[in-house]
C-alpha cells in the first residue's frame, strides 16, 4: 500500500471514529428513555416518537418526579386540570392526578393531550403552543390578527416562553431525527 493511500485510509478512519464517538455522545445527551412506553403511546395517538422524546427532553429532561413552578407534573409536565380534561375527552369520568408521577400514566396522557391539540389545530407549532401555554390562549391568539393572519397558524406568539418552547422542541425533535 502506498504512503499516500495509507494516509487517506487513516484520515477516513479517523473521521469515521470521530463521527461514531460524536453520535454516541449525542445519544447520551439525547436519550430514548422509556422507549417501550413512548413507542406504544406515540403509535396509539398517531404521533412521531421523536416528537414525544423531544417534548419529554424539553419538559423534564426525563425526570419523572419533576414539578414545574406552575404545578405541572412528571415527564411530560401535565397539570392536574389538563389531565382531567384529557381523561374526560377520552370518555372516562376521573383520574387520580397523583398518578402523573407514574411514567406510564404521564406519557399516555401527554401523548393524548398533544394529539387532541394536533387534532384541533392541525399544526405542530400551534399544537406545541397549546401544550405549553394552554388551549384557551392559543384560541385567543388565533382569533387576533396581531398573532394570526388566517386563524389557523400563528405568525408570532405573545408569550416569549412559549415562542422559545416551540423553537426548542422543534430543534430537539430534529436532533432526535438525526441521531436515531
Amino acid at each position: 500500500m502506498s504512503t499516500k493511500l495509507l494516509r487517506v485510509f487513516f484520515v477516513v478512519a479517523g473521521v469515521l471514529a470521530a463521527f461514531i464517538v460524536s453520535l454516541a455522545l449525542m445519544r447520551i445527551v439525547y436519550p430514548r428513555k422509556y422507549s417501550q412506553l413512548v413507542s406504544q403511546y406515540a403509535k396509539e395517538y398517531g404521533l412521531s416518537e421523536n416528537l414525544v422524546y423531544a417534548i419529554i427532553k424539553c419538559e423534564s429532561n426525563f425526570r419523572p418526579d419533576s414539578v414545574s413552578h406552575a404545578g405541572a407534573i412528571g415527564l411530560m409536565q401535565i397539570t392536574p386540570d389538563t389531565m382531567q380534561w384529557a381523561v374526560m375527552k377520552e370518555g372516562n369520568t376521573c383520574a387520580d392526578t397523583d398518578t402523573l408521577y407514574d411514567e406510564n400514566t404521564n406519557i399516555k396522557y401527554g401523548c393524548c393531550i398533544y394529539s387532541l391539540f394536533f387534532e384541533e389545530f392541525g399544526d405542530m407549532s400551534v399544537s406545541l403552543a397549546a401544550y405549553n401555554a394552554g388551549r384557551g390562549n392559543v384560541l385567543e391568539w388565533l382569533a387576533d390578527k396581531k398573532y394570526s393572519e388566517d386563524g389557523i397558524l400563528l405568525k408570532n406568539v405573545p408569550f416569549s416562553e412559549t415562542a422559545k418552547y416551540i423553537k426548542k422542541v422543534t430543534a430537539v425533535k430534529r436532533i432526535y431525527e438525526l441521531i436515531y
